[in-house]
């Protein structure tokens, strides 16, 4: 009998679970305020808790290192955890010394910590559904530190239950916000406490020096207490040391008190070969800390032979920290290269267009592998031949690692006016957001990219990428009025190039009008999309022909016209079944089945979707393949095939667990 029921779950819910896990440590006698924070944290859990049926509650606690986003959980849990986590609290370190390797691992630590014999559970997957099911049964206060991205999140998400998962970043991650996360951001403390925190800290009264000290450490409990430790230690010095720290800032805190960082850096840099001091101080001028051999020697303009010699020295003198990954500055080190740089590079533009230049080239590179979709720009003029699945893969995984870097790459191009560099940026980029769901870094480097477009062309595509962001996030007015745009820039564009533009722009349209119940017009876009296909270059027809009658198909099925969405469903599949496009095979697949049913010919729609699940399952498409169970379940009940009936069941479980639903 064919299978559609994919891993075995252990029905093990882990009654009976040992000693209660305290991971969080208590919060510091002297913590000051965060009543805000902490009591937004309180009501997302009430609210959790308020329902007919309990939900997880959710909360994204962002902002800056050193500004006691832990601090601020530990003393939550504190005060919290008796009330509302009768079953303890477990902490995943994502970064840091104390770091998991994996998500698989952070998933292991978990079950560890909460009790639970991991020794039997082989792969992921059966770790994953173990620790939820776990989760729907226990009221655990879980806290995930320092996130980057929503997979790191996934395995921990579970919709009925009483816990809390607390997840901390570093700046928002817009997937955690579409999945209802509550972000609340942790800054520095306001002046009041912050001066409040260092009295506590350093016994002592108010004064208008330490008021100047609590300035210099911009609300950084961190700062402000590795400031209170070296005036405790040292009370005859108080004054000298606060001195310099108003002078030199966070640098005055490392190293011996007699010679603080930031001197002792100078006193370094006027050492070393003129070159490399120059060197340093241009690397401070690098969108964020981490860079590669290849980044370094765009940015400072050398042969490969002289950028290897002053990276060298930099590391050498512990400037800069270097392994298999590339350079790292540490924090201080680099708040002090970005403050000479600030200083001494009045005129930074030369080197700021290499930068951006290296890294598009970067992307583009990577992109062009990636799919053969139509795009635009001088760098794709040549072609590029096709990444395998391996190779693929390392791409992904290498534009992933340079994500943030290359967000901060399209603000410096932004505000120092590259406006073309910009837009080829954001059409690099689409594909990695698009695929991968970075909705707040793909509107936020659209809107530039939208807003500097000035040739028809660009604003074609600029919208239209634009636009559907906003469709992924169901916001239809705005993604409607960019489509909109793009189909009037599309009808400025002269040949193949205006046609294909503008049958994007209508195919979009009316997938719009098909969400909003619009149907009368979503077929209406769609006859206008297929006209302006007609005019498209003769290669290119096919395929968009087909995408049009999968749309229509789907659309027929909407309004229960079930002979026709098979008709459109039968040309759309004449083009996919001799492609390599699995995923949209088995969407066609998947209106078929489903067709099928409607017309009540069941035996034919339980082998259609029975192909479709098999197809979406190797995918990894798992909120297709659970629709398309949902559909064969529906069928095979009818039929009486109550083997299919319990397998759809059993798959319906694990899909659901997966998804979080």
């Amino acid at each position: 009998m064919r299978s559609v029921s994919g891993d075995v779950t252990n029905s093990n819910s882990g009654d009976g679970h040992g000693a209660v896990p305290r991971a969080l440590a208590p919060p510091r006698r002297e913590f000051v305020n965060r009543v805000e924070s902490r009591q937004r944290m309180l009501d997302e859990v009430i609210s959790a808790r308020s329902g007919k049926e309990q939900r997880l509650a959710r909360v994204m606690v962002y902002g800056p290192d050193s500004c006691g986003r832990m601090e601020m959980i530990n003393k939550f849990a504190a005060d919290q955890e008796e009330s509302f986590f009768p079953d303890g609290s477990i902490l995943v370190e994502y970064g840091g010394p104390n770091a998991v390797g994996s998500v698989d691992a952070a998933v292991r630590n978990a079950l560890i910590d909460l009790g639970e014999p991991v020794g039997e559970l082989t792969s992921f997957a059966q770790k994953r559904t173990r620790l939820r099911t776990i989760l729907r049964t226990r009221d655990v206060l879980m806290v995930l530190r320092g996130v980057t991205t929503r997979a790191q999140v996934d395995p921990f998400i579970v919709e009925q239950s009483g816990s809390a998962l607390v997840v901390i970043s570093a700046r928002t991650i817009g997937a955690l916000e579409t999945d209802g996360f509550q972000p609340i951001l942790v800054a520095g403390l306001d002046n009041v406490h912050a001066l409040e925190l260092f009295r506590r800290l350093t016994r002592t009264a108010s004064s208008t020096v330490e008021e100047k000290v609590v300035l210099a450490c911009g609300g950084s409990p961190l700062l402000i207490g590795l400031l209170a430790a070296q005036i405790v230690e040292r009370p005859h010095r108080a004054e000298r040391i606060t001195r310099r720290f108003v002078e030199l800032g966070p640098m005055a805190l490392e190293g011996d008190v007699m010679e603080k960082m930031g001197t002792r850096l100078d006193v370094l840099l006027s050492t070393l070969e003129p070159r490399t001091a120059a060197a340093y101080v241009k690397l401070g001028l690098h969108p964020g800390a981490r860079f590669d051999f290849e980044a370094a020697r765009a940015l400072l303009g050398l042969s490969t032979e002289d950028t290897e010699d002053v990276l060298d020295e930099l590391v050498q003198f512990h400037l800069l920290n270097g392994d298999d990954d590339g350079y790292r500055f540490d924090p201080t080190v680099f708040w002090h290269a970005r403050a000479r740089a600030a200083r001494e590079l009045t005129d930074d533009t030369e080197i700021a267009q290499r930068i951006v230049e290296h890294y598009l080239d970067f992307t583009v590179h990577r992109d062009a592998q990636l799919s053969s979709r139509p795009r635009i720009g001088p760098r794709y003029r040549e072609p590029v031949a096709l990444a395998g699945p391996e190779k693929r893969k390392v791409l992904l995984a290498e534009l992933e690692d340079k994500r943030e870097t290359l967000l901060r790459v399209v603000l410096l191009a932004e505000k120092h006016g590259f406006d073309d560099l910009v837009w080829q940026f954001c059409e690099a980029l689409w594909g990695l957001y698009h695929l991968h769901g970075h909705y707040e870094d793909w509107r936020r480097t659209h809107e530039i990219g939208f807003a500097v477009a000035k040739e028809p062309i660009v604003k074609m595509r600029m919208a239209s990428q634009l636009g559907s962001v906003y469709f992924a996030l169901g916001e239809w007015a705005r993604a409607e009025k960019l489509f909109a745009a793009s189909a009037e820039s599309a009808r400025q564009v002269p040949g193949p190039a205006g046609h294909i533009g503008e049958q994007s722009a209508f195919e979009w349209r009316g997938k719009i009008c098909f969400r909003l119940g619009r149907y009368d017009e979503a077929a209406a876009f769609y006859d206008a999309s297929e006209a302006a296909a007609r005019l498209a270059p003769e290669a290119e027809q096919p395929r968009m022909l087909a995408l049009l009658e999968l749309q229509r198909a789907r659309l027929r099925l909407k309004q229960t016209q079930f002979e026709a969405a098979l008709t459109h469903a039968a040309s759309a599949g004449e083009f996919f079944d001799g492609s390599t496009e699995s995923d949209n095979k088995a969407k066609v697949l998947l209106v078929r089945g489903m067709a099928l049913a409607g017309l009540r010919r069941d035996q034919e729609a339980e082998e259609a979707l029975f192909a479709a699940v098999a197809i979406f399952a190797a995918e990894g498409s798992m909120r297709s393949e659970l629709d398309t169970v949902l559909a064969l379940r529906e069928v095979a009940e009818r039929l009486a095939h109550k083997d299919i009936v319990k397998e759809c069941d059993t798959a319906v479980q694990r899909l659901r667990l997966a998804l979080g639903l």
